[in-house]
């Protein structure tokens, strides 16, 4: 009988956690299509570390984390987990041992400041978080960058059109860069953050002693937006 490496399931519940458990040793991709109920058991429950699954929810509930769950300190989360659910920051907010990867959508960074020092201290490699459509006004998080900053282990960062105007955000990246030693790679490009001079600035100081970053993504979309706002405002300043 050959081994259990991929599963899809449709409209399913945590019920089949046990079946799927059974074959921790084998599975590689599980993916979920409108999963019900509480899916908590997933991705912090599996009985045995499964560095190589990889567990993708699609078109789940908003609320797909029940509120009373009781997280499984005990157990381990997958190594590679996509995500569209908010909630799911809350079980990851209290373990997240095992996981590698971890690939969230429709999620302001500052949402994940509560998990931010769990995910710092589990091993997490890579970390991508993609924000819903518009530009809402969220808050910053000083808390995210200070507690992910010490991770040993992260080494991609990924936040496209995270950061927001009129804010020290990216002063923010720049400390981070200055206390983090295990990012290579990051991006933090968008279409709402003109390139201030004090807060490029602090960015920039972060290179002097920080060697590991090897590829930051050039901020075109921010830079496009800084030399609108330098036209705009000297076509006021001519008039």
């Amino acid at each position: 009988k050959a081994p259990l490496e991929n599963f899809v399931g449709y409209n399913l519940d945590n019920a089949c956690s046990q079946a799927l458990f059974a074959h921790c040793a084998t599975l590689k991709e599980v993916i979920f299509h409108r999963f019900q109920g509480d899916a908590g058991c997933f991705l912090t429950g599996w009985p045995q570390s499964v560095p190589k699954l990889s567990i993708e929810f699609q078109d789940s509930p908003e609320r797909f984390i029940s509120d009373d769950y009781t997280v499984d300190r005990t157990g381990y989360a997958p190594g590679s987990l996509f995500v569209d659910d908010i909630m799911t920051v809350k079980a990851l907010s209290y373990h997240a041992a095992g996981m590698k990867k971890l690939i969230v959508s429709n999620i302001h960074y500052s949402d994940l400041s509560i998990a931010a020092s769990t995910l710092a201290h589990c091993g997490l490699e890579t970390l991508h978080m993609f924000p819903s459509k518009g530009k809402a006004v969220r808050p910053r998080s000083r808390k995210f960058w200070s507690d992910l900053a010490a991770s040993k282990t992260l080494h991609d960062l990924q936040l496209p059109d995270q950061l927001r105007e009129n804010s020290d955000e990216v002063a923010m990246v720049g400390q981070f860069l200055k206390t983090n030693r295990s990012v290579q790679r990051i991006n933090f490009d968008g279409s709402y953050i003109p390139l201030e001079v004090e807060s490029v600035k602090m960015l920039r100081s972060a290179f002097y002693g920080n060697k590991k970053v090897t590829h930051l993504e050039y901020p075109t979309k921010a830079h496009q937006l800084t030399m609108q706002q330098i036209r705009e405002e000297t076509k006021i300043q001519v008039e």
